[in-house]
């Protein structure tokens, strides 16, 4: 969460009221500048999934079936059998670019090395920008080169390298467009 975590930043949390859950309240949006970001990575697959059935993502694109495996390999959605998503979540940001990771990780390298061997399918690596502050997106690479190089890799060996954001405030999230992506 490096850039999110400034003591006195103004949070928002939601109350699980579920007596059995180790920790009540979720963290899921703090308040960096004037621009609220979301913190809470399981919402990106949410809000994803939505806008995949929206058919705002991919028009026309027909049935989204979460965490589809492959091989021994699980992905976080598939199109129609016919185009695997891995969703990455970006909250760092550095003079108004999304940056992702925000840590080393080996994880999202993984990931993206597993997209790039597949050959039969169309792939996807989808950034999630979960702030409304950022037009651009590009690799970490000075906190994770490994990360970057893998990313360009994938990118030659034809996977899809998008980006969409999202704006969130006290109601939700709100599309923010498809960003641009800079390798």
């Amino acid at each position: 969460m490096t850039g999110c975590a400034k003591a006195g930043s103004a949070v928002l949390l939601s109350d699980s009221q579920n007596p059995n859950r180790k920790l009540r309240w979720s963290w899921e949006l703090v308040k960096v500048g004037r621009c609220w970001v979301c913190v809470n990575t399981a919402v990106a697959n949410r809000v994803v999934k939505n806008w995949l059935e929206s058919g705002r993502i991919f028009p026309g694109s027909g049935s989204v079936r979460p965490e589809p495996r492959w091989g021994d390999s699980r992905f976080d959605f598939a199109l129609d059998d016919d185009v695997l998503i891995e969703v990455k979540s970006v909250t760092l940001v550095e003079k108004r670019e999304g940056r992702f990771p925000d840590s080393i990780t080996e994880r999202g390298r993984r990931h993206v090395e597993r997209l790039a061997a597949i050959r039969d399918r169309r792939r996807v690596l989808l950034f999630f920008v979960a702030r409304g502050d950022v037009r651009v997106v590009r690799p970490a690479e000075e906190i994770d080169p490994a990360y970057a190089d893998a990313l360009r890799r994938a990118a030659q060996a034809g996977v899809e390298v998008r980006a969409v954001g999202a704006r969130f405030d006290r109601r939700g999230a709100h599309w923010n467009g498809e960003l641009e992506v800079r390798l």
